[in-house]
């Protein structure tokens, strides 16, 4: 299952991390375990870490910090971006990403947390979260599966 999904996830956001490249500084994208790393024009790279479930992901305890995280849109990952909130606020690059391709709106929403956390109230944190994932229909790894299933 989990095969298909991470699949479907990293294809998803290497189109993504092209389209984005409007300024063209993308020299090269290499594969990897976790995902992609991202090689730029100056030298400089970033990886990109496809987790459908950020249950148990350390985020940020990796030797390589992940510039993006790709994740699926979802209570249980809103839940765990959450609880680590405070640990994830510190990488100004840290760029997360839900998604559900098989939304019947939008099939995104973006969440930057260094600077989110500049103008979120705490309190409200876990309100405004999924305030901002209300658009993105909700979806795990097991329905996420049988949508690609059916749709090949």
């Amino acid at each position: 299952m989990a095969g298909i999904v991470f699949d479907a996830l990293k294809e998803w956001a290497l189109n993504y991390v092209r389209h984005r490249d409007i300024q063209k500084k993308i020299s090269r994208v290499k594969d990897a375990d976790f995902g992609f790393v991202i090689e730029n024009n100056d030298g400089t790279s970033s990886d990109c870490l496809i987790a459908p479930s950020l249950s148990g992901v350390v985020l940020l305890g990796a030797a390589r910090k992940p510039s993006m995280v790709i994740s699926l849109s979802n209570e249980q990952n809103i839940k765990e971006v959450y609880a680590v909130w405070d640990s994830l606020v510190v990488n100004s690059s840290l760029f997360l990403v839900f998604i559900n391709p098989f939304s019947s709106s939008e099939d995104k929403w973006v969440l930057k947390p260094f600077l989110h956390n500049k103008v979120c109230d705490r309190s409200s944190l876990l309100q405004g979260l999924r305030a901002m994932s209300e658009l993105v229909d909700p979806v795990d790894e097991a329905s996420l599966s049988e949508s690609l299933k059916a749709s090949r």
